[in-house]
Order: C-alpha cells, then sequence, then structure tokens
C-alpha cells in the first residue's frame, strides 16, 4: 500500500541559523512529522540557506522502515 501523506511543511534557515535548523527539523520529528528527501541548500547573493521538506502521514499508513540486507551492521 503506498502511504497517504496528509500534511506537508517545509523548514528554512539561513546559515547562521544552521543550528537552530537541526532544532526544527528534531522538534518536527517528535511532533509526528517525517523529513521527505534529502535536506538542501539555496544560495542566492551570498546568502546560503537551508532546507528540510517534512510529512505526516495518515495514521496507520506510514511507510515500513527499510530491511537490513545481511552484513550491513
Amino acid at each position: 500500500m503506498i502511504p497517504k501523506i496528509i500534511d506537508y511543511k517545509t523548514i528554512r534557515a539561513f546559515e547562521s541559523e544552521r543550528s537552530k535548523f537541526d532544532d526544527m527539523v528534531l522538534e518536527s520529528i517528535c511532533g509526528g512529522w517525517q523529513p521527505f528527501g534529502s535536506p538542501y541548500t539555496v544560495t542566492t547573493g551570498g546568502q546560503t540557506t537551508f532546507f528540510q521538506a517534512m510529512v505526516r502521514y495518515e495514521e496507520g499508513n506510514k511507510p515500513e522502515a527499510p530491511k537490513e540486507k545481511a552484513g550491513d551492521k
């Protein structure tokens, strides 16, 4: 079954707020959000901004965690 996303948001922070960015992502995870894709950066006019897409899945419809392969420890 394909997991159903019910909510989406993007976390954003400037380079000078990098530790705040990490805290915002962690706070969202603790609030039931999951990262969607990898974090990315955009640099414009010498200012770097960090972004992370976050989603919430319908209850009981979360994606399965990847299974470990033999020798993956």
